[in-house]
């Protein structure tokens, strides 16, 4: 059994093949529909011949819907295909990899991703081998494996590490040591709880005290906190006067004031802040996969002095707006560190991170009345899925508008 369907990334046809309890993907490498109905043809054909027993298909045949798609013939391409192990695939990947070409924090995640394959499919594996069934053994396996907060792997953990192996794959097809396209709707993931929206301070203590929740729960209301305007404040004035690192205070105040990601703090140059116009200018990887797009947003009179100060006292020098030493990058974990030994001990541990003050950041802007399009610019979200979450306003307007309603 074969069809033919649209591949929505490339707008050329594709095939599927269903042959001996397997599925295949090949690429028709042609937009032309009358084209990839005649390799439709052949395919059918081909079958056809196989299941009366005319043709067979050698022993030593490494790719079986090649050999359907070409009429019965093993092609030159496919007997010179390299042979190449799973482990063989993810070191020439990583090398391959340009200097600067991607995040040092990304790269990291993706070795980490890889090195679960690796362990659960296990390295030596030939990578032709890898198919839907190995992927989707995968994803039951290490949906049953501890995750954090004594909970099992999540579902959007796999769906993360699954994207990862699809740039694998991709790469391996480059290099024809695959044959097939990587299939990733053919993989089914566990389902998931829509994540819950973004709560008070007052919300989760009200929840916390009514009892009956787990320490996973609890921590899972945390990570839902977003910040008032006022505790916005009274946070980074705390930052200001316990702050483990001279630049934490102002790496807080530019999330907190502009809405901008850790890493987007960490990678801002000094010139990205003009006094002039006045505006901040945030450099973001995350629109644009291994490119760094821009978008700007307004520069508040507050972050105004708070930068000017620290360009003034504290900076060690360089390009770098945010760091320790002059031209030399702050790394993600020296984030995390000075951030977490501030919070420490102090009302403010319950805070999971920069992030906070980001979707706090998107919080004050809905309930001051900041138009949605000019939040999502600011934001740089590009999805419904975010703006939605971030599409809310405090309780206390939704009960004045309610007991308005009938007034």
């Amino acid at each position: 059994m074969a069809n033919i369907e649209r591949d929505p990334a490339s707008g050329n046809w594709r095939i599927r093949i269903y042959f001996e309890k397997k599925q295949y993907f090949r690429s028709c490498d042609t937009a032309d529909e009358e084209t990839a109905r005649m390799i439709l043809g052949t395919v059918k054909e081909t079958i056809r011949l196989l299941k009366r027993e005319r043709i067979s298909i050698p022993d030593d045949t490494e790719d079986i819907a090649e050999f359907l798609m070409n009429g019965g013939k093993v092609t030159e391409k496919a007997q010179k295909a390299e042979r190449k192990s799973l482990k063989e695939v993810i070191d020439a990947y990583f090398a391959a990899i340009p200097s600067g070409a991607k995040e040092t924090n990304s790269l990291l995640t993706e070795k980490i991703h890889l090195r679960h394959f690796q362990r659960l499919l296990k390295g030596a594996t030939p990578i032709r081998a890898v198919g839907v069934p190995a992927l989707q053994k995968y994803v039951v396996d290490r949906s049953d494996e501890s995750g954090i907060r004594g909970r099992t792997v999540k579902s959007g953990t796999i769906r993360k590490e699954l994207g990862t192996f699809g740039q694998l794959w991709r790469f391996a097809k480059a290099n024809n040591w695959v044959g097939a396209d990587y299939d990733r709707k053919a993989i089914k993931l566990p389902k998931t709880a829509e994540k819950p929206p973004f709560q008070t301070w007052e919300e989760i203590e009200t929840k916390i005290q009514a009892g009956g929740l787990t320490d996973a729960e609890i921590s899972d209301l945390w990570d839902c906190l977003f910040l008032r305007g006022k505790e916005i404040l009274a946070f980074l004035t705390f930052a200001e006067k316990n702050g483990k690192a001279p630049w934490l205070y102002p790496a807080l105040a530019i999330a907190a004031y502009t809405g901008a990601r850790r890493s987007e703090i960490m990678r801002s140059e000094c010139a990205d802040f003009d006094f002039k116009r006045p505006m901040v200018l945030l450099r973001e990887k995350k629109r644009q996969r291994g490119k760094t797009s821009f978008r700007t947003v307004d520069f508040h009179n507050d972050l105004q002095a708070i930068i000017r100060e620290w360009f003034k006292q504290g900076h060690p020098g360089g390009k770098y707006a945010i760091c320790a030493e002059a031209n030399v990058p702050l790394m993600p974990v020296e984030a995390d560190c000075a951030f977490q030994a501030t919070t420490a001990g102090s009302k403010w541990k319950v805070l999971r991170g920069y992030h906070v003050l980001r979707h706090s950041f998107a919080s004050l802007c809905a309930m001051k009345a900041v138009p949605e399009h000019t939040i999502s610019r600011w934001m740089g979200h590009e999805t419904e899925e975010m703006k939605k979450r971030y599409r809310h306003l405090y309780p206390e307007q939704t009960k004045r508008a309610m007991q308005k309603l009938f007034g």
